[in-house]
């Protein structure tokens, strides 16, 4: 071989050289930095997701209010025991929230109110977007269409009876059917959008009780109707709220269960001292305040751990507001 030649051959294996040790160091700088921008969003989400805990905690000792809370996310997904962000989760432990399967962007508005049966048992955390749209159909003289239009939340995003119907890109739509029919005509301008982002609830019944069907839209290649995915029982307009929050029956069902946990160590307390108090009235010879408090720790035993909590809530419900009145005639402690 010709030392001309030679020099050509281990000049182009140089190359060869040059351009694997190129790729291999640009290989590990783009692994390195790839592996910064995963640790940061990881310690973002973290950071985020204990944020989003503290704030949760917080709105759910106080009543009755709402807030809104910005918070620099791209979706935060929840379930009936945790919510996630990113590759960040945090268990909700006892807190009773009602939320959507997915929150988007940087918006999110809690609301708390209080259940009560009629004594107060907890507070229920609602959460959503003003990015997510709702839609209620109703008659106007109906008490529980007129008790939503008046309190539900200014700052969410919401249409009452709306003459027409245009989609305005929101994430997702949930329409509300209050104790009348269901309406599908609208459904067309909302085809694109996927099953789980447009949903729907009939509600059947009073601000009491009664019961909710959960809807889904049909896939958006099939004619757009809605059709039910499951059916739950509510107690009070506080249950009711949540299941207008919640997308289908088993998130629903599992956060109520945890509410009924609640209930039970509530009214196991209640009962106790409904039996102190009686005791103590007896031993006291107040004749008028034993008769307030004979076989009121009783009602409060049917709510601990029931067959189906909901029948004994209405079924007692009258009789627990009759004993506390009845003690407070008598100027009695009251029951609750």
């Amino acid at each position: 071989m010709s030392k001309s030649r030679k020099a050509e051959i281990e000049i182009q294996f140089n190359w060869i050289l040059v351009l694997v040790a190129g790729a291999l160091i640009f290989l590990f700088f783009f692994s390195l930095v790839r592996w910064a921008q995963s640790s940061a969003e990881q310690e973002t989400s973290t950071t985020l997701v204990t944020y989003l805990d503290s704030i949760f905690t917080g709105a759910s000792v106080t009543k009755e209010t709402v807030n809104l809370v910005e918070i620099p996310f791209k979706s935060v997904e929840f379930t009936c025991n945790d919510y996630t962000i990113g590759k960040s989760s945090r268990n909700i432990r006892n807190k009773i929230v009602f939320a959507p399967s997915r929150l988007e962007k940087e918006d999110i508005i809690t609301w708390t109110k209080g259940w009560d049966v009629p004594f107060r048992v907890t507070n229920f955390l609602y959460v959503s977007s003003p990015r997510i749209r709702y839609l209620f159909f109703g008659d106007e003289g109906d008490e529980v269409y007129a008790f939503l239009r008046s309190n539900f939340p200014a700052e969410l995003t919401a249409d009452f009876n709306p003459s027409t119907i245009i989609n305005q890109n929101n994430f997702k739509v949930r329409a509300i059917f209050v104790n009348t029919n269901i309406d599908e005509g609208f459904l067309d301008e909302f085809r694109k959008m996927d099953v789980i982002d447009a949903t729907g609830l009939v509600v059947q019944g009073d601000l009491l009780s009664g019961d909710v069907e959960f809807l889904r839209k049909t896939h958006p290649s099939t004619p757009q109707e809605f059709r039910s995915i499951g059916s739950a029982d509510y107690f009070s307009d506080a249950s009711l709220l949540g299941a207008i929050f919640s997308e289908d029956n088993e998130e629903y069902d599992c956060v109520m269960k945890k509410a009924f946990d609640r209930l039970d160590s509530v009214a196991e307390i209640y009962s106790d001292r409904a039996n102190q108090m009686y005791n103590n009235y007896v031993d006291e010879g107040d004749s008028r305040c034993e008769q307030a408090f004979a076989g009121v720790s009783g009602f409060f035993d049917l709510l601990i751990d029931p067959a189906d909590p909901y029948f004994e809530l209405i079924d007692n419900y009258e009789q627990f507001i009759f004993s506390n009145r009845d003690a407070q005639k008598a100027s009695c402690v009251l029951v609750y």
